[in-house]
């Protein structure tokens, strides 16, 4: 019974450190869209990063179900490529959000003086 709760909670930690900043960072783009678009500014940076976001939630989001099912299987899984792959585009997410906040708050504050 140990083994099983400990590998779940593997998976949750998983799924916290690779989901986690891809999702914030589609929360944070989405936010810049609407702001851009209700002021009538160029929305292409903000596209650029909600897609960038999707796309890097759908990886990670894969490479911890193929971790999850591997895990409950049984089997004993190391980290790989794929790992390291989300592990990057987790961290890049994370600073990508970092920017986002800040660009679209300096921003609106130029607007408001």
């Amino acid at each position: 019974m140990a083994s099983a709760q400990g590998t779940l909670s593997a998976v949750l930690v998983l799924l916290v450190l690779y989901c986690v900043p891809p999702l914030l960072c589609l929360l944070v783009s989405l936010r810049w869209l609407r702001r851009r678009a209700r002021h009538h500014g160029p929305r292409r940076g903000a596209l650029l990063a909600l897609v960038f976001s999707g796309i890097c939630l759908a990886i990670n989001g894969v490479v911890t179900i193929l971790h999850a099912h591997t895990a409950l299987g049984g089997a004993v899984s190391g980290f790989g490529q794929a790992d390291y792959l989300a592990a990057a585009l987790s961290w890049l997410c994370l600073w990508l959000t970092v920017v986002v906040a800040y660009v679209s708050r300096r921003r609106l504050r130029r607007m408001i003086y």
